[in-house]
């Protein structure tokens, strides 16, 4: 779920390597988490090691197509909500 101008990010998943590789992942990627613990963040940091710039690059480019996306998705949803409850009510 994505709340608050997308802001907060709640991930699932099943076992926690899984959930190690996500944090490394968003580290990456700049998405840092905002009330976790120093020593917990330093030690996904110290796996994340070096980037190379051509790895940097990439991921600056899928972070601007996520956002590019998720403003998309954000003004189609507020352009169709009031259009189907316009269209329930009218129904009913």
């Amino acid at each position: 779920n994505v709340f608050k101008e997308h802001k907060i990010l709640e991930l699932s998943v099943d076992n926690n390597d899984e959930l190690d590789t996500w944090k490394a992942s968003f580290l990456r990627a700049g998405v840092y988490p905002e009330r976790e613990q120093r020593a917990e963040d330093s030690a996904i940091a110290a796996e994340v090691g070096p980037v190379d710039p051509h790895m940097e690059r990439q991921v600056e480019t899928i972070n601007k197509l996520v956002s590019s996306y998720m403003q998309i998705v954000a003004k189609m949803t507020r352009d169709y909500i009031p259009k189907a409850i316009m269209y329930n009510i009218v129904q009913n």
